[in-house]
């Protein structure tokens, strides 16, 4: 009797265990047709981008980009979903959004999408992320209440390889600007250059990838050596902080004119727009594109986005998809 009934358990567990995963299966098949249907539409109406050539070395410039792109900060829907989590990059991915993500190198060489420099803030739990290897961030897990929101899950710090894996399965050619964080080194970047090319996204002239670096012009240098030879581009920003509205319009000039060498892309806060809007004119005649950014988490996005479409020469923005 005892056998029976345990028999009966293996084979009632068995038939669940078949069931639960032919509903994942299912579910994941329905996100890819649905993501197929939204690239095949994409592919048919490129006049967001134009193709070009991109060069070895050195800037790739403006003409990259033909049509305002918008960025999800932080991955996306920041109110459903915690931010830089497998979780809101699936969504922002199945949403056919351009994704902005904050990486972070690990002290064994992996890559993780994470904002801060330690986790105690978001985890609960302390750990210096450059300073500690991979299997002891891989179980980790988030704090469901967060930021004066409580979420559903309690999702784990992601690989990027897994999150490019995920996001580009669902879109190849979905655009990404990796926010990096804290401190460089060139392994960090062959290491983002690896975890890309061995992801399905497409790394053609249709997919744009942006580094963004807070005023290190070797770094930028350094990058377009490692770039050489390499299926997939990066394209380089370097932004403008708050701070700096007060050297005034000739010491902010002089200072763009040092990032213009070397940049493809100047990414401003919206206060530096309001208070020197000539700056964009400035940067697009040097042939640079100009990014555009919030500063503040109270600020509300759509006005943002209606300050924003007052101001010419504004390539990109970089704002908090809620919905």
């Amino acid at each position: 009797m005892l056998i029976d009934k345990l028999l009966t358990f293996i084979l009632l567990s068995s038939i669940i265990s078949i069931s639960s995963i032919k509903i994942q299966l299912k579910n994941l098949s329905l996100i890819r047709n649905n993501a197929k249907s939204k690239i095949s539409f994409k592919e048919k109406n490129l006049t967001n981008f134009k193709k070009v050539d991109v060069i070895e070395t050195g800037p790739i410039g403006c003409q990259e980009f033909t049509k305002q792109t918008f960025f999800a900060h932080r991955g996306g829907n920041i109110n459903l979903f915690q931010e830089n989590t497998q979780e809101i990059f699936l969504d922002s991915a199945t949403k056919n959004l351009s994704i902005e993500m904050d990486i972070m190198q690990l002290a064994t060489g992996e890559i993780v999408t994470f904002h801060d420099l330690d986790t105690f803030k978001k985890t609960g739990i302390s750990h210096e992320l450059k300073k500690t290897p991979w299997p002891e961030i891989r179980n980790l897990r988030l704090l469901q209440n967060m930021d004066e929101k409580l979420y559903l899950t309690k999702p784990k710090i992601p690989l990027l390889k897994d999150v490019l894996n995920t996001i580009c399965l669902i879109n190849n050619r979905i655009n990404i600007w990796f926010d990096i964080k804290y401190y460089f080194n060139p392994n960090y970047i062959i290491r983002l250059l690896d975890d890309l090319e061995n992801s399905p996204c497409a790394c053609d002239s249709y997919q744009k990838f942006v580094f963004e670096i807070f005023k290190d012009t070797n770094t930028i240098k350094n990058v377009w050596k490692l770039m050489e030879n390499r299926r997939c581009k990066l394209i380089s920003a370097m932004s403008v902080y708050t701070f700096q509205n007060d050297l005034g319009i000739e010491k902010l000039k002089d200072e763009i004119k040092n990032y213009i060498e070397y940049a493809d892309i100047i990414d401003f806060p919206i206060s530096t727009v309001k208070k020197y809007p000539e700056l964009l004119k400035f940067t697009y005649e040097n042939g640079v594109c100009n990014s555009v950014y919030k500063e503040n988490e109270e600020d509300i996005d759509n006005k943002l986005l209606d300050e924003i479409a007052k101001y010419p020469h504004v390539d990109m923005v970089i704002y908090d998809f809620i919905q």
